[in-house]
């Protein structure tokens, strides 16, 4: 589900930017409606695997785990105010000519979703250190 609702959001933004620019407001604004059930399965189920995954949070930091952890959550974030701030200054803004501003909104936050799969990479290719690994050191 995590990475459906992930493929979802980042594998419309640069067909939604391109709409953006040609100023068709109803699909944006349809595309956003859809996007907060999106968002809030990547954020519950990304919250549910950390849970599974970091069983001790005192060895969060322990190893390099913890800190790709860090930055997939902080892009995240910017991701996230750069969608809130699509949805509620910039699409507004769509009929009255808009859209470029819009659509140069929406490949920033594309270039922020290539740093999240960074970090995501960086997870998949260590472990926590609770999950069978001594610390080393």
């Amino acid at each position: 589900l995590h990475l459906l609702a992930v493929a979802f959001w980042t594998g419309s933004l640069l067909p939604l930017a391109w709409a953006a620019r040609r100023g068709q407001a109803e699909l944006v604004e349809a595309w956003s409606r859809a996007a907060v059930w999106a968002v809030a399965a990547i954020a519950g189920t990304g919250l549910a695997l950390a849970a599974l995954l970091v069983r001790r949070g005192d060895l969060l930091f322990a190893g390099w785990y913890g800190y790709a952890l860090v930055a997939k959550l902080a892009l995240v974030g910017v991701m996230l105010a750069l969608a809130a701030r699509h949805r509620f200054l910039l699409t507004p803004r769509l009929t009255g000519g808009g859209g470029a501003a819009l659509a140069r909104s929406i490949q920033l936050e594309a270039v922020v979703a290539l740093l999240v799969f960074w970090a995501a990479a960086e997870l998949v290719s260590v472990h926590p250190v609770d999950a069978g690994h001594r610390i080393q050191g």
